[in-house]
This record gives C-alpha cells, sequence and structure tokens, in this order.
C-alpha cells in the first residue's frame, strides 16, 4: 500500500478507451472511416465516444444512435466492450510497469467510455529525467499502441487525476468546479451557490462544507489537497499476457494484419520489460465473422521477449497462410513468464551473442520447417553411431563430448556401394553384442568419385559388403 504523502503521482488519462481498446488496430488510412462506441440504458442508445473522421463530420458523444445515423449515414456504430475496456487497462498497467513499480488502477473517471492509470513516479525521474521528459516518453509509447492520452502530474492522486482530466496548465485553484469528482448532490449544490473555481470551493470554512455536504465532501477535498492520507493499493502483475484487437470491417489478405499485430507485439514486449521476464512460447489466434478461429502458434529455442523476432516468425506464418474466411480481429496469448537473461558478454566473450543468434536462427528454421524438424544435437554415451547421437529440442544440461573423428551427415540408413571405394584412414573397428543387435563393423574414411569424403564401413559378418554410413564437411 502506497501513502501519497511525499510521493509523485503522474496520472494517464485515456478519453477514448472504449474506442481504443476496439480499435487501434486501425491503420492511418483505415482511420477514415466515421466510427463510434455505443452504449445502452434502458432503451436509449447512445454515443459514447467518436474517433476523429466522426468528430470531422459532425457527430458528438451523448447522440442516440439513431440521430448520429441520420447525420452520417455511412457511420459504423459499435457496441462497448467492457471487458475489452478492462482487458486494456490491465495490459497497458503491465505496459507501465517499464516505468515504475507502483501502477495503480483507480475507478473509472465520469466521462463514460474514458479510463485512467494511476503511476507513482517520485523514483522514476532519477531513471528517465523530469516529469516532463518521462511523460513525453510515455505518451510517445501510448500513441504507437493507438492509444490517446492526456496526463497530469500533482503530488496527490487526486489532484493527478483531476489535473490529466482537465487539460490545463492553468493553477489548481483556477480550475472549474465541476472537474471536481465529489457526489453529484454536493456538486450541484457548489455551482447553484454561485461558485465556479475550485479555490473558492477550498476557501469555504471546513465545518460549514462538512454540515451541509456531508463528510464525503470533506474527505475528497483534503485528500486532494494532501491534508488526508490517501494509500492506495499496487495493481498485481499476472504471468501471462493476452491482448485482443478488432476490426471495423472484415481484413481479407494477410498483410493488412501485420500493422495490428506490431501493436500487440510492442505491448507485449513492453509489459516483459516491466517484468523483467521473456516468454518461451506465443499463439497468435485469428478470428472470422463466421468461421472457426485460425490459431498460430510459435515456440522458441531460448526465451525472448523481443517484439520484432516475434514479429518475424509470426510474419513468416502469415505469409504462409491461406486465409480461408475474412478476419475479423486478432488475439494474442503468451505462454508463462520466465526470467529474462540478457546474455551480455564482454568485449573478448561472444559466447552469449553466439547462443542469441543460433537460438534466432534455430527458431526460424523450426517456423518454416516445423518445430520437430530442427534442434540440438547431444551425443550420447553409446559407441554405436546409430545411438551415438540424439536431437533434441532444448539444449542438454550436462554436456557429453567425444575426441572420435565423426561425419557432420549422417544418412537416415546406410547405403550399399557398388565396389570398394578409395579408403584413405582405418579401420575403426566396431562391434556390439548380440543384446544390442549384434555388429561388427569396420569403419574408414574414403573418397568417393566427386571427391567427397564419406565415412564407410564393411560388415564383418559379410565381407565383401560395403556401406556409405555419412559425409564429412
Amino acid at each position: 500500500m502506497k501513502k501519497s504523502t511525499g510521493s509523485l503521482w503522474l496520472c494517464l488519462h485515456l478519453p477514448r478507451l472504449a474506442l481504443d481498446a476496439l480499435m487501434r488496430g486501425q491503420s492511418r488510412g483505415e482511420a477514415e472511416t466515421c466510427i463510434a462506441i455505443a452504449d445502452t440504458a434502458g432503451n436509449r442508445r447512445t454515443l459514447i465516444c467518436v474517433n476523429n473522421a466522426a468528430a470531422a463530420a459532425g457527430l458528438q458523444t451523448g447522440l442516440t444512435a439513431t440521430t448520429a445515423r441520420s447525420l452520417v449515414p455511412g457511420l459504423i456504430i459499435r457496441q462497448r466492450r467492457l471487458r475489452l475496456e478492462a482487458l486494456a487497462l490491465h495490459s497497458l498497467a503491465g505496459w507501465c510497469q517499464q516505468y515504475t513499480a507502483f501502477v495503480h488502477l483507480p475507478g473509472p473517471p465520469p466521462e463514460p467510455g474514458a479510463g485512467r492509470l494511476l503511476l507513482e513516479v517520485g523514483g522514476s525521474r532519477k531513471l528517465f529525467g523530469d516529469l516532463a521528459r518521462l511523460h513525453e516518453q510515455i505518451s510517445r509509447g501510448l500513441q504507437a499502441l493507438g492509444y490517446d492520452m492526456a496526463s497530469g502530474g500533482s503530488r496527490t492522486p487526486e489532484a493527478a487525476m483531476l489535473r490529466a482530466r482537465s487539460g490545463s496548465q492553468k493553477p489548481f485553484s483556477q480550475l472549474p468546479l465541476g472537474l471536481l469528482e465529489l457526489p453529484g448532490p454536493a456538486l450541484e449544490s457548489l455551482q447553484h451557490a454561485g461558485l465556479k473555481s475550485i479555490g473558492e470551493v477550498l476557501a469555504l470554512p471546513r465545518d460549514a462544507l462538512a454540515r451541509r455536504h456531508g463528510p464525503a465532501c470533506l474527505a475528497y477535498l483534503d485528500r486532494l489537497t494532501g491534508r488526508q492520507p490517501d494509500p492506495l493499493t499496487p495493481w498485481r502483475s499476472r504471468p501471462r499476457h493476452r491482448a485482443i484487437v478488432e476490426f471495423p470491417g472484415a481484413v481479407e489478405n494477410t498483410q493488412a494484419l501485420i500493422f495490428p499485430l506490431r501493436r500487440l507485439l510492442d505491448e507485449l514486449q513492453g509489459v516483459l520489460r516491466g517484468r523483467d521476464a521473456a516468454i518461451q512460447s506465443l499463439t497468435l489466434t485469428l478470428s472470422h465473422p463466421d468461421h472457426p478461429a485460425t490459431q498460430l502458434p510459435v515456440k522458441l529455442a531460448a526465451p525472448s521477449r523481443a517484439a520484432r523476432h516475434l514479429e518475424s516468425l509470426l510474419r513468416e506464418k502469415l505469409d504462409a497462410l491461406e486465409l480461408k474466411a475474412p478476419v475479423d480481429g486478432l488475439q494474442i496469448d503468451s505462454g508463462r513468464f520466465v526470467p529474462y537473461s540478457a546474455r551480455q558478454g564482454d568485449l573478448f566473450d561472444s559466447h552469449g551473442a553466439e547462443h542469441e543468434a543460433w537460438a534466432t536462427l534455430l527458431d526460424r528454421l523450426r517456423n518454416r520447417l516445423g518445430h520437430e524438424a530442427a534442434g540440438y544435437l547431444h551425443c550420447r554415451g553409446d559407441h554405436r553411431p546409430e545411438r551415438a547421437s540424439q536431437l533434441l529440442s532444448e539444449p542438454a544440461t550436462e554436456a557429453v563430448t567425444t575426441t572420435l573423428n565423426r561425419p557432420v551427415w549422417f544418412l537416415p540408413r546406410p547405403e550399399a556401394l557398388a565396389a570398394q571405394p578409395n579408403l584413405l584412414t582405418g579401420p575403426e573397428r566396431i562391434e556390439a553384442g548380440w543384446w544390442q543387435r549384434e555388429m561388427r563393423r569396420d569403419y574408414f574414411m574414403a573418397r568417393d568419385a566427386q571427391g567427397r569424403r564419406m565415412w564407410v564401413y564393411r560388415d564383418l559378418t559379410q565381407p565383401a559388403c560395403w556401406y556409405v554410413h555419412g559425409y564429412f564437411g
């Protein structure tokens, strides 16, 4: 629990959360379509959010859906999705943990369709500079994710939320009275009394305020000014990540999915940075209006949080995908978070970078050929060539090494040779008893007519038979 005393709070106010949570998968060109979000109360369906194109066409919040459609016949109206708004806020809370360890999800602001987050950033200034610089960095990040945002900073959470909603740099006392988040009757009573600014309310006698408008009114004003502590509970992150975007119209080609996918993966990268974590699996789900969803799973050779690497793997899957139905939304679901390892070597130690490069290459090969098609070759303590190595999906915990000269490429099964080849070195005799499928062979390094070095053997149970077992690089 965090007390507001001595803290610095930054409120991120999302005035169009209901719209952005649904529609942030749009590209700039698609944003020219007039779109509105509506909510239903009783028999009345009214607009609570409109995009820029709809506002430019003369639409505003509070209009009924019927009136809005009569004014803009091509208007797309989507029903408010409270579950998606909650999911978006939780995702953003995780993303904000890049900038502070303490994130709080307060109740919704008075404006319908809006949302907000509170960040305690007193300690963050040592890492990111002053509040203005931190605000600029967060603002750019949220804009890149598709969210419209205003922010405000103050010494108390309530004051930060109020200033973010105001969008004004005026002195606190000059802000309009209507911004106070007081109970409805108290706010109306103060307005009827002729008061217009917050400063005028704070100048009133405390006893009179409590007597006329109740203790809740005075307690709110005391939290606003810092006179009364305002302990808050931090948001608790989750061990997995899920995010969803929807499209105003169905998408019929996979290239149009790259832009919204990039936003989802950039958000995931920020969430993982905030947790100092990585993932080793991810599933992209394409939803269709009248068709079962399409799932594209990705498994990684090593934990990663790099958005561009994840994008390259999913882009390959999308390029190879033949859509059986139009797409009306995307969803990503990560595997469980695991600790992130930066694998940073010094100037003379490139082992970490080499491991990361191999893991990236392995991801790409598996992505194209299938997960079982590539892996880590591991030596086993068995002298029989067919059983001396195995392909593992993960690096072995204990390495087994050998000094024996063995070919790089083994054939799936030995191939018979028409005649004895040109032998270079050998023999190396390998035998196994009947309990291990009896084997008696003499192995040699040889060269064929094309100059390739081969690993060949003569079967001692059939001395006239020669076989090639593999090729050296």
